[in-house]
Protein backbone atom coordinates (compact mmCIF):
# COMPACT_ATOMS: atom_id res chain seq x y z
CA UNK A 1 0.00 0.00 0.00
CA UNK A 2 0.79 3.11 -0.82
CA UNK A 3 1.80 5.97 2.12
CA UNK A 4 0.37 8.96 2.18
CA UNK A 5 3.20 11.99 1.09
CA UNK A 6 4.58 13.23 4.80
CA UNK A 7 3.10 16.70 4.86
CA UNK A 8 5.46 19.62 3.60
CA UNK A 9 6.71 21.72 7.09
CA UNK A 10 4.62 24.97 7.50
CA UNK A 11 6.60 27.97 5.93
CA UNK A 12 8.34 29.53 9.04
CA UNK A 13 6.22 32.61 10.39
CA UNK A 14 8.22 35.88 11.16
CA UNK A 15 7.60 35.91 15.04
CA UNK A 16 5.67 38.74 15.98
CA UNK A 17 6.60 38.82 19.43
CA UNK A 18 10.39 40.54 19.34
CA UNK A 19 8.95 43.67 17.67
CA UNK A 20 6.73 44.04 20.71
CA UNK A 21 9.22 44.50 22.77
CA UNK A 22 11.30 45.98 20.81
CA UNK A 23 7.77 48.54 20.41
CA UNK A 24 7.63 48.60 24.21
CA UNK A 25 10.79 49.73 24.64
CA UNK A 26 10.74 52.49 22.41
CA UNK A 27 7.45 53.86 24.42
CA UNK A 28 9.40 53.65 27.75
CA UNK A 29 12.20 55.33 26.42
CA UNK A 30 9.95 58.30 24.92
CA UNK A 31 7.92 58.35 28.10
CA UNK A 32 11.42 58.83 30.44
CA UNK A 33 12.99 61.43 27.99
CA UNK A 34 9.93 63.53 28.58
CA UNK A 35 9.69 62.95 32.20
CA UNK A 36 13.22 64.02 32.51
CA UNK A 37 12.29 66.99 30.02
CA UNK A 38 9.95 68.17 32.67
CA UNK A 39 12.10 68.33 35.53
CA UNK A 40 15.12 69.78 33.34
CA UNK A 41 12.72 72.62 32.36
CA UNK A 42 11.62 72.91 35.81
CA UNK A 43 15.20 73.21 37.44
CA UNK A 44 16.07 75.47 34.85
CA UNK A 45 13.22 77.83 35.70
CA UNK A 46 14.98 77.80 39.59
CA UNK A 47 18.29 78.67 37.96
CA UNK A 48 18.55 82.55 38.99
CA UNK A 49 21.77 84.35 40.54
CA UNK A 50 22.22 84.20 44.29
CA UNK A 51 20.99 87.93 44.17
CA UNK A 52 18.06 87.06 42.97
CA UNK A 53 16.87 84.49 45.05
CA UNK A 54 17.75 86.43 48.39
CA UNK A 55 15.68 89.06 46.72
CA UNK A 56 12.51 86.46 46.09
CA UNK A 57 12.68 85.36 50.05
CA UNK A 58 12.86 88.67 51.48
CA UNK A 59 9.63 89.24 49.63
CA UNK A 60 10.71 91.95 46.67
CA UNK A 61 8.73 90.56 43.96
CA UNK A 62 4.80 89.22 44.29
CA UNK A 63 5.07 85.55 43.12
CA UNK A 64 2.58 84.35 40.59
CA UNK A 65 0.84 81.85 43.06
CA UNK A 66 -3.04 82.40 42.99
CA UNK A 67 -5.32 82.92 45.96
CA UNK A 68 -8.24 80.65 46.63
CA UNK A 69 -10.76 80.96 43.83
CA UNK A 70 -7.83 81.81 41.62
CA UNK A 71 -7.91 85.32 42.43
CA UNK A 72 -4.79 87.14 41.70
CA UNK A 73 -2.73 88.45 44.73
CA UNK A 74 -2.17 92.07 44.80
CA UNK A 75 1.37 92.88 43.40
CA UNK A 76 3.37 94.80 45.63
CA UNK A 77 5.82 96.90 44.69
CA UNK A 78 9.44 95.78 44.55
CA UNK A 79 11.13 98.86 45.37
CA UNK A 80 9.93 101.58 48.47
CA UNK A 81 7.63 104.50 45.94
CA UNK A 82 8.44 106.91 48.65
CA UNK A 83 12.01 106.66 47.39
CA UNK A 84 15.57 105.41 48.83
CA UNK A 85 15.77 105.57 52.52
CA UNK A 86 18.02 108.45 54.08
CA UNK A 87 21.43 108.38 53.35
CA UNK A 88 24.84 110.12 54.03
CA UNK A 89 28.02 109.21 52.06
CA UNK A 90 31.38 110.79 51.44
CA UNK A 91 32.62 111.04 47.51
CA UNK A 92 35.86 110.73 46.51
CA UNK A 93 36.25 114.11 46.20
CA UNK A 94 35.48 114.70 49.60
CA UNK A 95 31.78 116.00 49.30
CA UNK A 96 29.52 115.06 51.06
CA UNK A 97 26.38 113.28 49.07
CA UNK A 98 23.39 112.59 50.14
CA UNK A 99 19.58 111.87 48.99
CA UNK A 100 18.81 115.63 48.38
CA UNK A 101 22.38 115.89 47.04
CA UNK A 102 20.93 113.62 43.90
CA UNK A 103 17.37 115.08 43.84
CA UNK A 104 16.05 116.16 40.93
CA UNK A 105 18.56 114.04 38.43
CA UNK A 106 18.24 110.72 36.86
CA UNK A 107 21.26 107.95 38.37
CA UNK A 108 22.19 104.56 37.84
CA UNK A 109 23.75 102.98 40.38
CA UNK A 110 26.28 100.48 40.54
CA UNK A 111 28.42 98.41 43.38
CA UNK A 112 32.42 97.61 42.88
CA UNK A 113 35.25 97.45 45.67
CA UNK A 114 38.15 97.98 44.40
CA UNK A 115 40.18 94.53 45.72
CA UNK A 116 37.47 92.47 43.03
CA UNK A 117 39.08 91.02 40.36
CA UNK A 118 36.52 88.99 39.01
CA UNK A 119 32.60 91.02 38.64
CA UNK A 120 34.18 94.65 39.32
CA UNK A 121 35.99 95.24 36.43
CA UNK A 122 33.02 94.37 34.51
CA UNK A 123 30.68 96.40 36.57
CA UNK A 124 32.75 100.00 36.22
CA UNK A 125 33.56 98.82 32.36
CA UNK A 126 29.84 98.71 31.78
CA UNK A 127 29.33 102.03 33.50
CA UNK A 128 32.24 103.43 31.79
CA UNK A 129 30.20 102.06 28.53
CA UNK A 130 27.59 104.50 29.86
CA UNK A 131 29.15 107.61 30.45
CA UNK A 132 29.29 108.62 26.73
CA UNK A 133 26.05 108.43 25.35
CA UNK A 134 24.75 109.77 28.11
CA UNK A 135 26.58 113.33 28.37
CA UNK A 136 24.77 115.79 28.76
CA UNK A 137 21.21 114.05 29.33
CA UNK A 138 21.52 115.16 32.81
CA UNK A 139 21.74 111.58 33.94
CA UNK A 140 24.55 110.59 36.54
CA UNK A 141 26.44 107.70 37.38
CA UNK A 142 27.02 106.75 41.03
CA UNK A 143 29.36 104.02 41.99
CA UNK A 144 28.86 102.67 45.52
CA UNK A 145 31.50 100.49 47.37
CA UNK A 146 30.58 97.47 49.01
CA UNK A 147 34.13 97.26 50.75
CA UNK A 148 34.48 100.78 52.68
CA UNK A 149 36.77 99.82 55.43
CA UNK A 150 39.61 99.19 52.74
CA UNK A 151 37.95 101.99 49.89
CA UNK A 152 39.21 104.90 51.39
CA UNK A 153 38.31 108.32 49.09
CA UNK A 154 42.49 108.08 48.00
CA UNK A 155 41.99 104.09 46.97
CA UNK A 156 38.46 105.16 45.28
CA UNK A 157 39.83 107.76 43.02
CA UNK A 158 43.13 106.14 42.14
CA UNK A 159 40.41 103.33 40.97
CA UNK A 160 38.65 106.01 39.63
CA UNK A 161 41.06 107.48 37.65
CA UNK A 162 41.35 104.24 35.29
CA UNK A 163 37.62 104.04 34.76
CA UNK A 164 37.33 107.47 34.12
CA UNK A 165 39.81 109.41 33.22
CA UNK A 166 38.07 112.86 32.33
CA UNK A 167 37.21 113.10 36.09
CA UNK A 168 33.29 113.46 35.11
CA UNK A 169 31.41 115.15 37.71
CA UNK A 170 28.30 113.49 36.83
CA UNK A 171 30.24 110.27 38.19
CA UNK A 172 30.25 110.16 41.54
CA UNK A 173 32.41 107.48 43.67
CA UNK A 174 30.66 106.78 47.28
CA UNK A 175 32.29 105.28 50.14
CA UNK A 176 30.76 105.52 53.81
CA UNK A 177 29.77 103.70 57.39
CA UNK A 178 29.60 99.94 56.21
CA UNK A 179 26.52 99.45 58.16
CA UNK A 180 24.94 102.46 56.33
CA UNK A 181 25.99 101.23 52.63
CA UNK A 182 24.71 97.53 53.28
CA UNK A 183 21.70 99.03 54.97
CA UNK A 184 20.96 101.22 51.85
CA UNK A 185 21.79 98.41 49.50
CA UNK A 186 19.63 95.67 51.26
CA UNK A 187 16.36 97.77 52.16
CA UNK A 188 16.77 100.64 50.09
CA UNK A 189 17.85 98.78 46.17
CA UNK A 190 16.63 94.97 47.48
CA UNK A 191 20.08 93.96 46.33
CA UNK A 192 22.42 90.99 48.22
CA UNK A 193 25.73 92.04 49.69
CA UNK A 194 27.41 90.62 52.56
CA UNK A 195 31.17 89.96 54.04
CA UNK A 196 32.31 86.52 53.04
CA UNK A 197 34.01 84.12 56.25
CA UNK A 198 35.70 81.47 57.04
CA UNK A 199 36.67 78.91 53.69
CA UNK A 200 35.30 81.57 51.71
CA UNK A 201 36.98 84.73 52.34
CA UNK A 202 40.22 84.57 50.05
CA UNK A 203 41.83 87.89 48.64
CA UNK A 204 39.85 89.44 46.01
CA UNK A 205 36.74 87.82 47.78
CA UNK A 206 36.31 89.60 50.61
CA UNK A 207 32.48 90.67 49.61
CA UNK A 208 29.68 89.28 47.55
CA UNK A 209 27.19 91.68 46.02
CA UNK A 210 25.52 91.73 43.18
CA UNK A 211 26.37 93.20 39.29
CA UNK A 212 23.22 94.70 39.03
CA UNK A 213 22.90 98.45 38.01
CA UNK A 214 19.96 100.08 39.26
CA UNK A 215 18.01 103.15 37.83
CA UNK A 216 16.48 106.24 40.37
CA UNK A 217 14.52 108.67 38.68
CA UNK A 218 15.12 112.29 39.88
CA UNK A 219 12.48 111.76 42.87
CA UNK A 220 14.42 109.24 44.47
CA UNK A 221 12.54 106.32 43.51
CA UNK A 222 14.10 102.77 42.17
CA UNK A 223 12.88 101.96 39.08
CA UNK A 224 14.71 98.61 38.25
CA UNK A 225 17.52 97.01 38.24
CA UNK A 226 19.54 96.07 34.43
CA UNK A 227 22.21 92.77 34.55
CA UNK A 228 25.51 94.74 33.91
CA UNK A 229 26.94 91.73 31.93
CA UNK A 230 23.71 91.38 29.59
CA UNK A 231 24.34 93.98 27.07
CA UNK A 232 20.57 94.03 25.83
CA UNK A 233 19.80 94.72 28.99
CA UNK A 234 22.70 97.69 29.45
CA UNK A 235 21.28 98.99 25.82
CA UNK A 236 17.48 98.66 27.99
CA UNK A 237 19.09 100.97 30.34
CA UNK A 238 20.53 103.31 27.94
CA UNK A 239 17.18 103.99 26.62
CA UNK A 240 15.78 103.92 29.80
CA UNK A 241 17.58 106.57 31.62
CA UNK A 242 18.14 109.12 28.37
CA UNK A 243 13.72 108.41 27.93
CA UNK A 244 13.80 109.37 31.97
CA UNK A 245 15.79 112.49 31.65
CA UNK A 246 14.17 113.62 28.95
CA UNK A 247 10.93 113.18 30.61
CA UNK A 248 11.89 115.13 33.74
CA UNK A 249 13.43 117.93 31.23
CA UNK A 250 9.74 118.40 30.56
CA UNK A 251 8.28 118.43 33.66
CA UNK A 252 10.78 121.10 34.61
CA UNK A 253 9.80 123.20 32.07
CA UNK A 254 6.19 123.21 32.74
CA UNK A 255 6.81 123.48 36.22
CA UNK A 256 8.32 126.73 35.37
Amino acid sequence: MDQAPTPAPPADRPTRRPLLWIGAALWTAVFIALIAAFLLRGDRSEQVEQGEELIAVEGGEAGSQLLPGGVAPKAEPMFDPEGLPPFSLTERRGETVTNDTLEGSPYIVGFIFTRCPTVCPKVSEAMTKLRKPLDGTGVKLVTLTVDPDYDTTEILTNYADFYDPTDSPDWLWLTGPQAEIYGLIRDGFKQVVYETTGEDRKPGFEVFHTSNLMLVGPDGVVLGKYNSQVPAEMAKLRQDAVKLAKSSDGDDEANG
